[in-house]
């Protein structure tokens, strides 16, 4: 727990803070796409501090989480369309690339289901664990 410790701690400071619902949004968009600290970690602590507010601040991390998940796909098509073309091509990785998708075709949806329960491990991690 040291090792997460001033994160915790910075957590419980941003909490109290009056911009804290939109760090909370702005850390659920960023989170699927770019940023590796769930929101899930401010979420927590704000909504042990505002129980009334428990559920609205449960719907911003949702729709913050979508709006992200939705940019970080835009983000990837856009990428592969590319970028991604033209490194597949050069390194010969279509078969890798062919194996890829179908292995996530057959077992990408335990891995999402896996996500879902256990929220706190960021998506590009989950992702990672896929692709090796």
């Amino acid at each position: 727990m040291s090792a997460f410790r001033p994160l915790y701690d910075w957590a419980l400071r941003q909490a109290k803070k009056p911009y804290a619902t939109a760090l909370l949004f702005l850390l659920a968009v960023t989170e699927p796409c770019v940023f590796l600290v769930p929101p899930d970690l401010l979420l927590i602590p704000m909504a042990f501090a505002h129980r009334e507010r428990a559920f609205r601040l449960a719907l911003i991390c949702f729709v913050g989480s979508l709006l992200g998940s939705l940019a970080g796909y835009g983000i990837g098509a856009l990428a592969m369309e590319t970028l991604g073309q033209w490194v597949e091509t050069t390194y010969h990785l279509q078969s890798s690339f062919g194996a890829f998708q179908h292995i996530f075709g057959t077992w990408g949806y335990l891995a999402l289901i896996a996500k879902g329960l256990v929220p706190l491990i960021p998506v590009p991690l989950i992702m990672l664990m896929i692709m090796s």
